[in-house]
């Protein structure tokens, strides 16, 4: 679009067949409902602050809570309002906007909460909701807050809050292609979490029934197949705890895996911001091609003993003292195969339950060498590890797919919303 189809206004540049306008001009204002904590529990369905966001333009209804309050009718939403939090702990959090759409039961909302209900058929309160998410509403209503304990918004502010009016049919426009790239990502997200399912499903009939539908045996794990065979994991890998460093060491030196690096999908630790530790190391304080790593404390007890691989890296990488490594002494194990083992329900219900819970919760390398591990052919393992590495392979490609839908939606908001990116040619399309 030329300079010349351009007016500069409060917002910025904007088309000129565009307004801008207070909002406070085409809307009401409602705080929600203050309640005591003894009345929640039953009565009325009510929104609270933690169901508001979410990617989707509409909050969340799950988890709602009742409140037993005198209800009055202008307490209830109705489709199309719009919501925004008025109450924050974290100042990023204040005024985000999301949409009612419709629900089974009547709902209010809760004090930490205000209301906007539109006054007019010339604004869209989809495309709406979308603008108050982009950039340009999110600095003037962050940057206007008062932050004292908490960050607050007043109805005073919002109202005072400029908005572009984009002709309606640009309007819809522009709220159809925002909804068209989020429900894309929500259905990249629904496959991925269906491909969790399917993997946790697979993996827990492939180490216990095998890919030879050969009879089964039963073990101190459970029914296996015939052919295998259970050890503990002492018997085949040497285990060695991380290196302990004071925190004045972190900053350079060698790079160093962390607890926060373990927890992904993939099978590898994610080596993705390590920290480098200026320490004398040893050689065997250094990982090689193959070694597992377990996590050997955790804040949280399902975190303990979670398991993953290190293939390579390009230059020398140790681990913390909050980790594990087992090195494998025997070639008959497919490392792959056996960190994917150690996945499934039974090893994690062994090692979690043995674990030692205080102020957090550790396992020991006594207790994971008294791990029993199966063991088929090494044929056997490898096929095994490559089934569920190509579920992990499609599972990393969706998430992918999910990150660049992500750019591109905000991208889209920003431009759209400033008409740098007009709408206009998909009118006459919808």
């Amino acid at each position: 679009m030329s300079k010349e189809l351009y007016a500069t206004t409060s917002i910025g540049n904007i088309p000129r067949t565009w307004q801008v306008q207070k909002f406070g001009e085409y809307a009401t204002f409602r705080n929600g409902i203050n309640f005591k904590k003894e009345q929640k529990g039953s009565g009325i369905l009510t929104v609270d602050v933690f169901n508001m966001y979410s990617d989707d333009i509409y909050f969340n209804t799950d988890n709602l809570y009742r409140v037993d309050y005198n209800i009055k009718a202008d307490d209830l939403l109705r489709e199309k309002d719009i919501i925004f939090v008025r109450s924050s702990l974290k100042q990023e959090g204040v005024a985000w906007a999301s949409l009612f759409d419709k629900h089974d039961e009547q709902i209010t909302f809760c004090g930490f909460l205000i209301r906007a209900r539109l006054t007019t058929s010339r604004i869209d309160h989809i495309f709406l909701t979308y603008y108050f998410r982009s950039m340009s509403a999110r600095r003037y209503l962050v940057s206007n807050s008062s932050r004292l304990a908490i960050t607050n918004i007043s109805q005073m502010i919002l109202g005072n809050c400029p908005i572009p009016i984009p002709p309606l049919p640009e309007q819809r426009a522009i709220a159809h292609i925002l909804q068209t790239i989020q429900e894309a990502k929500f259905t990249r997200q629904r496959e991925i979490e269906l491909e969790r399912e399917r993997k946790a499903a697979l993996m827990e009939h492939l180490f216990t029934h095998g890919t030879k539908g050969e009879p089964r045996k039963l073990s101190e794990i459970g029914e296996i197949p015939e052919s295998w065979n259970v050890v503990k994991l002492g018997d085949k890998a040497e285990l060695r705890n991380g290196i302990n460093f004071k925190k004045e060491q972190k900053g350079q030196g060698i790079l160093t895996v962390d607890v926060l690096n373990m927890y992904n999908d993939g099978l590898y630790f994610d080596k993705e911001n390590l920290y480098r530790v200026d320490r004398k190391m040893k050689d065997s304080d250094f990982l090689k091609p193959k070694d597992i790593l377990f996590v050997r404390s955790s804040l949280k007890q399902e975190g303990v003993a979670w398991p993953a691989l290190f293939g390579q890296h390009d230059e020398p990488i140790t681990f913390c003292g909050f980790l594990i490594r087992a090195r494998l002494t025997s070639e008959e194990i497919d490392p792959e195969f056996l960190t994917h083992y150690f996945r499934t329900n039974y090893a994690r219900r062994f090692l979690v339950s043995k674990s030692a819970r205080l102020a957090i919760t550790n396992v020991s390398q006594a207790i994971l060498n008294s791990c029993p591990i199966v063991i088929p052919s090494y044929s056997e393992q490898r096929l095994i590890a490559n089934i569920i590495n190509s579920i992990d392979n499609k599972i990393f490609a969706l998430e992918k797919e999910v990150e660049q839908l992500d750019e591109l939606f905000h991208a889209m908001l920003e431009e759209l919303m400033t008409g740098k990116r007009s709408a206009v040619p998909l009118i006459d399309n919808l």
